[in-house]
């Protein structure tokens, strides 16, 4: 599963695939980085800084990768679903829906289906290049759309 703006690393889907034959669980989370660090600004011109994805970036290996993936994983011995670079067992997703009316439908579907009993792990190795927002309008609307 991969989001519209996400770039996957050339070996991420085949990374994602041997750790699920190898450790035969049902879903395997890789990570993801923001692939736009230069294009983005934050200010207004002529004072303009391109170092918005910078801060998100940051903030996504703090919270994404260490407190949500990494933690889940060691600590709580079972990963977590957040959304894109995933591959699942056919017949493990299908087994649930998609809620179109949660606001991030993506936890929603990692919370049924570890309560479910299903085994997702997490692997670092395979990675995925996604899009920060461009300005902080963007950010705002993002942030706000994930609340």
């Amino acid at each position: 599963i991969y989001d519209a703006d996400h770039h996957p690393d050339s070996n991420s889907l085949l990374l994602l695939w041997e750790k699920m034959s190898r450790l035969a669980v049902d879903c395997v989370q890789g990570s993801y980085y923001m692939r736009n660090l230069n294009q983005n600004q934050f200010g207004c011109a002529p004072c303009a800084f391109p170092f918005l994805a910078r801060i998100v970036d940051a903030e996504f290996f703090m919270d994404w990768f260490l407190m949500k993936l990494v933690t889940r994983t060691f600590f709580l011995g079972n990963g977590y679903f957040s959304g894109s670079n995933a591959l699942w067992k056919k017949d493990i997703l299908a087994s649930r829906e998609f809620s179109v009316t949660a606001q991030t439908e993506d936890v929603d579907m990692a919370i049924q289906q570890l309560l479910d009993g299903r085994r997702i792990e997490f692997c670092a190795e395979s990675r995925s290049g996604e899009l920060a927002p461009i300005n902080c309008a963007g950010l705002w609307k993002q942030r706000l759309r994930w609340t």
